[in-house]
């Protein structure tokens, strides 16, 4: 016999859960207060540099004109004997090398800055973290309540409960059972379909291919792909994909069938935890056991991603579907020159390397991003050069749950490291952002 729920033990629990929001509100705000704190010291130090500086342009400015001045009348004693004299050009250079000093002492480095204004674009996102975890507890409360309320349902009436699962395993092979002969029938169709298309020269296949009804084209288009590439003949595949796209296409759904995102997923939970954590400090459960979505980049709606944001649906992440599986330690990188793209949004970026390379390269996502990181001594070379690497294969939502291309740069410090991040794909693109591509 079942035990019937607890109200004690759910009262506890969600004080518990409340206890944690507090906790982690109570964090944030003295986190920001303390960031507040630092940029109000890097400003007072940038408008006290800013102060010297002018004194200084105005005390050169001085000594030329002496000098100038002196210059001007070598050739009268009086005036020479006077400035050599004068302590007003020794006093005007003692007291530039002073503000040079003093300049020298409170000036920044650009590198804190930098790590300051990235911290304060995190700051940004940070506001909705309370609300995150809110939102995530209270999804998780609701779920104990629904499973409280089965235990008692169960409790009630367990062999009602059981019957219904069996009826539905009933239910489940079945379907099998018909799928299995559909799966057969369609092999023989789509043999039948490849025979025809191997008979015709190329002006006959391209008509026979164009008047082909969409439902064909995916069954002989995941045919032809997987024989061609038992074959190792991809490029015949590329030729004919780039005649037709509907062939690339049912290729792709053809490929999307045999991908087990459940086995990926649960192959990302800690690499995606890893990530989290290392942006913000935690990971929430919402965000550890998201299950990625298979999307082409060339079906990604880029322009509307940038004003898609919603914190609640931070964790989401895409995977490019062409690229599950490959053999990254064999892989030859490309990296395209896109620095006509400086200061346009990533989306742009993005559709520009669809129409240009996608026929040719691969764009890899989190997958290779992933296969990278945990494999810093494997990596290539080349994108070990300090610039920031973007995977266009994925997007993904961050904290703030706006949209954002996962990246990364080499760190060389101690014994070298990759340090992970994403921008947003309406953030512009900078002259040190490039793009890994892989060749096919």
């Amino acid at each position: 016999m079942f035990k019937g729920p607890d109200t004690n033990n759910f009262s506890q629990t969600k004080g518990k859960a409340e206890g944690v929001i507090a906790d982690q509100e109570a964090k944030l705000q003295e986190l920001k207060e303390r960031y507040l704190r630092i940029e109000r010291w890097l400003r007072t130090r940038s408008e006290q540099a800013s102060l010297l500086a002018e004194e200084r342009n105005e005390l050169s400015r001085r000594q030329e004109e002496v000098i100038k001045k002196v210059t001007a009348n070598l050739d009268d004693p009086e005036a020479y004997e006077q400035f050599i004299n004068s302590p007003e050009l020794p006093q005007l250079k003692t007291q530039i090398a002073t503000i040079d000093e003093k300049i020298r002492k409170i000036s920044v480095d650009d590198n804190v800055f930098r790590m300051v204004w990235d911290l304060g674009n995190e700051f940004k996102s940070f506001e909705s973290v309370a609300e995150n975890s809110k939102t995530a507890l209270t999804e998780d409360l609701l779920k104990l309540q629904e499973i409280e309320d089965d235990i008692a349902h169960l409790e009630r009436d367990p062999n009602g409960e059981r019957e219904q699962s069996h009826r539905k395993l009933d239910e489940d092979v079945e379907h099998l059972v018909r799928l299995r002969q559909t799966q057969l029938e369609t092999v023989d169709k789509a043999e039948a379909m490849a025979a025809i298309v191997d008979s015709l020269d190329e002006e006959q296949r391209k008509v026979f291919l164009a008047n082909m009804k969409l439902e064909d084209k995916k069954l002989f288009g995941g045919y032809r792909s997987h024989v061609l590439e038992q074959a190792h003949e991809r490029e015949m595949v590329r030729q004919s994909e780039r005649q037709d796209p509907e062939l690339l296409k049912a290729r792709v759904e053809q490929n999307q069938d045999n991908i087990d995102l459940k086995s990926i997923q649960k192959a990302n939970k800690k690499f995606i935890k890893q990530t989290f954590e290392l942006w913000n400090g935690n990971s929430t459960r919402k965000q550890r056991n998201q299950t990625p979505v298979l999307a082409l980049p060339q079906n990604q709606p880029w322009d509307t991603m940038k004003s898609d944001i919603d914190p609640k649906k931070s964790g989401e992440y895409t995977l490019n579907p062409e690229t599950q599986g490959l053999d990254f330690e064999g892989a030859k990188v490309f990296i395209p020159d896109l620095k006509k793209f400086e200061g346009r949004p990533l989306a742009e970026v993005a559709k520009h390397l669809i129409s240009t390379y996608a026929d040719r390269y691969h764009i890899p996502g989190i997958e290779y991003w992933k296969w990278l990181i945990e494999n810093p001594d494997k990596s290539p070379q080349e994108l070990k050069d300090g610039n920031y690497h973007f995977f266009f294969g994925s997007s993904l939502r961050p904290r703030d749950g706006g949209w954002g291309v996962p990246c990364f740069y080499w760190f060389a410090g101690g014994a070298g490291r990759w340090s992970r991040g994403a921008r947003g794909v309406g953030d512009g693109w900078s002259p040190g952002y490039r793009v890994v591509l892989l060749e096919k």
